[in-house]
């Protein structure tokens, strides 16, 4: 990733996540919206409440969404075609989104906490001293496991055949095809244009609906 796309994907990113903070927020007041209700302390630490549920919820889904992901292309790794692994790819892009959606969470809060996820773990990265990387912790699992024999502790053994299980499942190395990655990359880039576009597009031809009444003051000071 070069200096720009760091640029971009902050930039993006904090945008992104001020929507869903948003929506979040919009959601806690249509769920209070009321006309007997009475705005006093008990009022408000409902409200605060259900933000921070909603808010924590959200995530959580999407973080156990990413870790479902995870696991599933670790056991099909290598099984599926690289158009299978995209479309798969997609759909539990959007799982988490769905679920929030049902649940009348924030399914923009649980995208954004999945896409780190599977950005991480399922994408991942290949690194240049991954030969290097692979020796070191080869020979530190090799004396790891000398010495486990050594010291007759089954427990300890297990704890580390445990934990080489997990790193393997969440490696950095991602669990996708080097063709499935190109793809995935430029599918969601133009997925994104698009959106964008339509979102952009639908808030412009928005203005000149008639249903729309102008206040200049409220224009004025928004802007």
């Amino acid at each position: 990733m070069i200096d720009t796309d760091t640029i971009y994907v902050l930039i993006f990113g904090e945008s992104l996540l001020n929507d869903g903070v948003a929506i979040v927020l919009f959601q806690t007041l249509v769920h209070f919206l009321d006309e007997s209700l009475i705005i006093d302390a008990a009022a408000t630490w409902a409200a605060t409440c259900h933000f921070v549920v909603v808010a924590v919820g959200s995530v959580m889904i999407g973080l156990v969404s990413g870790a479902c992901c995870t696991c599933y292309f670790y056991l099909m790794h290598g099984i599926q075609t690289p158009l299978v692994e995209v479309v798969m790819f997609l759909c539990w892009a959007f799982i988490p989104y769905y679920i929030c959606d049902g649940v009348e969470w924030s399914g923009i809060v649980a995208i954004v906490a999945v896409g780190f996820v599977m950005d991480l773990y399922v994408v991942g990265h290949r690194s240049k001293s991954l030969g290097s990387a692979d020796s070191v912790s080869t020979g530190i699992s090799s004396n790891g496991s000398s010495l486990g024999h050594s010291q007759g502790g089954y427990n300890g053994m297990a704890c580390k055949g445990s934990n080489a299980t997990f790193g393997r499942i969440f490696s950095r190395e991602g669990h996708l095809s080097e063709k499935s990655k190109n793809h995935i990359h430029f599918v969601t880039e133009i997925n994104a244009t698009l959106m964008e576009t339509a979102i952009f597009a639908y808030l412009g031809l928005f203005l000149f609906n008639s249903r729309y009444h102008w206040n200049f003051w409220l224009s004025f000071i928004a802007i």
